[in-house]
């Protein structure tokens, strides 16, 4: 008899693995829920089901990050400096993530609050609970799984062996103001300095307009591939010579005082090597001139061909610009990083091209990332680009969900280019384009492109300007816009 209570005393005290099974699952379901994001919890639960505590943030994370983007879930690991500082970054990012506390476990941070005594967190394990900022700083390591973060430096998960030197990227629109990036810089080259370490910048090379490579070709007598290396070496002389003191013009205030920061310092800089097979591939896709095609069948009120063929000009863009680029990219900073071991390594890169360095392995280095927003993540970004950067990083998009994103785009875009006229900052015109938009309904935005296909023909828009304007009256005449959201310069005596 004492064997038997012996065993079973035994099969009891075995029984907490699989209640902390439950506990996983049930919090990754929570942060979902938090999300508004439906998922197969059945399903989850299976795929965790071998997991224990240490796994989530250890040997195991890159499966858990790959498991939630299976279903829906743009989820990261990272790790961040715990401090006050840092909970104040967070707070703003307005989103739950999921922390491991030495004292209570796994749970999530739905929510951090400012009072008199200092920040506390709303975390939620098995019930909830509000801690001061002292306690869960004391408990926390820093490291979380959460949704893309804007505007702090944040240590990609996991780490791969010891880690002298850093490569750091910085995500953003080229648009702002150039003191949020001068910021980051100014810490970076100041480590540099302070630690011995080489500090070495990357400048990327978007496009070598065709017409350029053209001329060239007639002005030397050379052939295309001929021209475009001519073209390519001239620039990445221009950029070389920023470590001896030199800087170079830009028409893009942001580029052109980046510039003359890094000549300013001297800082040793290289530029994008660009491939000639890829600035055809561009180019050539770029002449099919599929983007103004999917906005002409939305302005003729045709929806569905809207759709249609903005999913493929989406598909052959993210290909050429994003996906051929950056594995190129890539190949050219791991012979840098390999150059020049122990050093820091920054770059600046456009931010559909987010997550480039989730696949890039430097041997020594850790893995930085910086999003410059005036919003969250997806706030900065107009829908299809929101939806292909997804695609892109492995989140499972439904095709309802694609659908009503590649929908919202293009009203999107047209309020963000007429509030350009008056927002300088172009996240901060985006993210209040997309309040705008997300208060249409699918049924609404068709009808939309309907009275503008109306308006066209009765000559009330002659031009493409004009569209910009039209799309922004008829959004306040429904009352989309909030009274706040109107400036007194937006004034507009556009009838519809």
């Amino acid at each position: 008899m004492r064997k038997k209570l012996f065993f079973l005393l035994i099969l009891f005290l075995s029984l907490p693995s699989l209640s902390y099974t439950q506990e996983i699952s049930s919090i990754f379901i929570q942060l979902a829920k938090s999300l508004d994001k439906e998922i197969d919890e059945e399903s989850l639960r299976k795929e965790v089901s071998s997991f224990t505590e240490e796994d989530v943030f250890g040997e195991k994370i890159e499966e858990v990050i790959n498991i939630m983007r299976k279903k829906g879930i743009f989820l990261h690991g990272f790790r961040v400096n715990p401090q006050r500082e840092t909970l104040s970054l967070l707070k703003e990012n307005k989103k739950p993530f999921i922390v491991y506390l030495k004292n209570k476990g796994l749970g999530i941070v739905e929510e951090i609050v400012e009072n008199k005594e200092g920040y506390a967190v709303r975390f939620i394990r098995e019930k909830e609970e509000i801690i001061k900022e002292d306690e869960f700083i004391f408990n926390w390591d820093g490291k979380i799984l959460s949704l893309p973060l804007v505007n702090i430096l944040v240590e990609r998960l996991p780490q791969r062996g010891s880690s002298d030197g850093r490569f750091i990227i910085t995500y953003s629109y080229h648009k702002e103001n150039f003191e949020k990036l001068k910021k980051i810089l100014d810490k970076l080259r100041e480590e540099a300095d302070r630690e011995g370490k080489k500090f070495i910048y990357i400048d990327e090379l978007g496009l070598i307009p065709k017409d350029s490579i053209r001329k060239t070709q007639n002005s030397f007598k050379l052939s295309e591939k001929e021209a475009f290396e001519k073209a390519r070496k001239t620039l990445a002389e221009e950029i070389e010579r920023f470590a001896k003191g030199i800087s170079t013009y830009d028409e893009n205030p942001f580029y052109q005082a980046q510039y003359a920061y890094l000549a300013k310092y001297k800082i040793k800089s290289y530029m994008e090597e660009l491939a000639y097979d890829n600035w055809r591939h561009i180019v050539r896709f770029d002449d099919l001139n599929i983007h103004n095609k999917a906005i002409n069948a939305f302005c003729r009120g045709d929806t569905n061909s809207y759709i249609k063929k903005l999913k493929e000009y989406n598909q052959g863009f993210w290909l050429y610009n994003v996906k051929e680029r950056d594995e190129n990219f890539r190949k050219q900073i791991r012979k840098i990083a390999q150059e020049n071991p122990g050093s820091i390594i920054f770059t600046l890169r456009g931010i559909g091209h987010y997550g480039l360095e989730e696949r890039l392995l430097l041997e020594g280095f850790s893995m930085v990332t910086y999003v410059i927003s005036e919003g969250g993540f997806e706030e900065s970004l107009i829908s299809d680009q929101f939806c292909q950067i997804l695609i892109n990083n492995g989140v499972e998009v439904s095709p309802q969900e694609e659908r009503i994103l590649l929908l919202r785009s293009f009203p999107e875009e047209a309020l963000r280019t007429y509030l350009q006229k008056y927002i300088e900052d172009l996240t901060l015109a985006t993210s209040l384009a997309k309040r705008i938009v997300k208060r249409m309904s699918e049924k609404e935005i068709k009808i939309l492109a309907r009275d503008i296909s109306y308006a066209f023909a009765k000559g009330k828009i002659k031009k493409t300007e004009d569209v910009w304007e039209y799309v922004f009256n008829w959004a306040k005449v429904r009352n989309k816009i909030l009274p706040s959201e109107i400036p007194a310069h937006f004034v507009s005596g556009q009838k519809l």
